[in-house]
């Protein structure tokens, strides 16, 4: 049933044709974020943490509407310090996006990526732990000069965490989604 709708795909995409050679070919972005995680087990009700969320993207264009790149980011939970090696809590992804942007002056933005999530907590009867993450967001790109754009978005992310055992605790189904609003700051520049 997969190979039909390989087909299928395939055949939409003359419909994302090239875009002119002037149109702006790479994409780099940096957006911050302030939201709401939440982390749960089979063991444990959800756990919400206010966090920041910082992601950093290199995208190249693909076709005239469809923008495809490496994305890493991640939402801080527990600030991290040097002084005290038990503090520090976060969540880390590495990303697959692809955004769709249709052209224009001002542009919507609906971003999608899949990849690799980690789990990371100092705290001494943690249980860390790593799985496969998705996120989505939708957005806004305004023109403010002429290679940068800001974009205001709201995004979601969610995970499956592997299962973790430690001397007395067990934790199985480990999860977790976030909400965050932010703003993002993209470069574009021309160039084959």
């Amino acid at each position: 049933m997969r190979f039909p709708i390989g087909i299928l795909l395939l055949g939409a995409l003359p419909s994302f044709a090239r875009a002119p050679a002037d149109t702006p070919r790479w994409f780099l972005g940096m957006d911050v974020g302030y939201g709401s995680l939440d982390l749960r087990s089979d063991q444990n009700d959800a756990v919400s943490k206010h966090a920041l969320a910082i992601t950093f993207r290199g995208q190249v264009r693909v076709a005239d509407l469809l923008r495809v790149g490496l994305e890493l980011g991640g939402w801080t939970l527990d600030a991290y310090d040097a002084n005290d090696p038990s503090k520090g809590e976060s969540v880390s992804n590495v990303l697959v996006v692809a955004d769709v942007v249709p052209t224009g002056r001002y542009r919507p933005l609906f971003r999608i990526g899949f990849g690799r999530v980690e789990y990371n907590n100092n705290a001494p009867s943690a249980l860390e732990g790593s799985g496969w993450g998705w996120k989505a967001a939708v957005g806004y790109e305004f023109p403010v000069w002429r290679n940068v754009r800001v974009v205001p978005r709201l995004q979601y992310g969610a995970s499956e965490l592997d299962d973790a055992y430690g001397v007395n605790d067990r934790r199985t189904g480990r999860r977790y989604d976030a909400w965050d609003l932010g703003v993002g700051v993209t470069w574009v520049f021309r160039g084959g």
